[in-house]
């Protein structure tokens, strides 16, 4: 991007310096400008570029360099955008793999407990059952939106 603005302050400084001549073209009634002599059967005249002023200069290097002062705060300000996007991203990632590996372990939890609730016979029933349950619902909490890879 930086290489664009000093191509674009570069084209200003030298076009403001180039002197194209210009031909008035006139052809059936009809007047066109051009950068080349007019065709055999049609009437030129060469007008004169005026030469642009020492103070017309000035100006155009002033906006050259006001415009490229605006693009490099512009370029500061996309790429402070960017990192702030990436280690956004990284933050995002990086929860987003806890909650993961969480789910997966609350989803071993809850498969050992219905295990367990299973095998239980007796008065263990119950206290298995409801440990079965409470696993559940912490699996259920801890995987909402995410699954384990």
């Amino acid at each position: 991007m930086i290489a664009l603005g000093t191509l674009l302050v570069a084209l200003v400084v030298v076009t403001s310096d180039a002197r194209a001549a210009t031909y008035r073209c006139e052809f059936d009634g009809r007047v066109t400008y051009g950068d080349a002599p007019c065709a055999r059967g049609s009437q030129s005249e060469l007008v004169a570029d005026p030469a642009p002023d020492a103070a017309s200069r000035k100006a155009a290097a002033a906006r050259a360099k006001a415009e490229r002062a605006a693009l490099d705060t512009v370029e500061q300000d996309r790429e402070q955008t960017e990192r702030r996007a990436a280690a956004r991203l990284a933050r995002d990632q990086v929860a987003l793999s806890r909650q993961r590996v969480a789910c997966a372990k609350a989803a071993v939890r809850s498969k050992r407990a219905n295990e367990d609730a299973a095998a239980a016979n007796g008065r263990d029933t119950t206290k298995a059952k409801t440990r079965a349950k409470r696993a559940a619902e912490d699996e259920a909490t801890q995987c909402h939106g995410v699954r384990p890879r």
